[in-house]
């Protein structure tokens, strides 16, 4: 996981964007891959969100280093985003390359049209649904059987029992590492 920063989280932390992109390329260098979530921001909706300009700044910045990057648009699509259970459906668009783009233009029209197909080709693989909109859920995710969570009840019992300690101790860790820094800040 590489952070990206936005000015909202603190200007002094922008320059840490150069550090996370240079290790993208890299990354990309040894032709190795890169989950960039585009929309920048994580909302428990259904609806693709504005795109941000950093995947289409680092997908230029491969290419002008000669880098055959190819950016694959993929939809990822919860059937919920709190419960236990969910269905995810994942769905792959065409790629976007260099070729795509005419080199003469400026990187901000270049920017721009990188985003608007980007968001073309999401749009299709993206879940459009309302809040609410159940018969939709069923339609897209499909419905599970009573005889299906009743038969699944058992297994899942055991194993959140199994889990349960490991869980509460690594919540333990966790808080105690947060008191830990706030101590440490004042």
């Amino acid at each position: 996981m590489l952070p990206v920063y936005r000015i909202r989280e603190g200007i002094e932390n922008l320059n840490t964007n150069y550090d996370t992109f240079n290790s993208c390329i890299e990354i990309f260098r040894k032709n190795e891959g890169v989950l960039i979530f585009s929309e920048g921001l994580c909302v428990n909706e259904w609806h693709l969100r504005p795109l941000k300009k950093g995947t289409a700044r680092l997908a230029f910045q491969a290419w002008d280093a000669a880098i055959p990057l190819k950016v694959l648009p993929a939809g990822i699509n919860y059937s919920s985003f709190r419960k236990y259970g969910k269905k995810v459906v994942i769905h792959l668009g065409d790629f976007i390359t260099a070729e795509t783009f005419d080199t003469a233009t400026t990187d901000g029209e270049k920017n721009v049209l990188f985003n608007k197909i980007l968001k073309d080709r999401l749009q299709p693989l993206v879940y459009e649904i309302e809040p609410g909109d159940k018969k939709e859920l069923n339609k897209k995710f499909g419905t599970t059987t009573k005889a299906t969570k009743y038969m699944l009840a058992l297994p899942a019992l055991i194993g959140a029992l199994l889990h349960m300690p490991i869980y509460w101790f690594a919540k333990g860790v966790v808080r105690l590492f947060l008191v830990i820094q706030i101590i440490m800040i004042r």
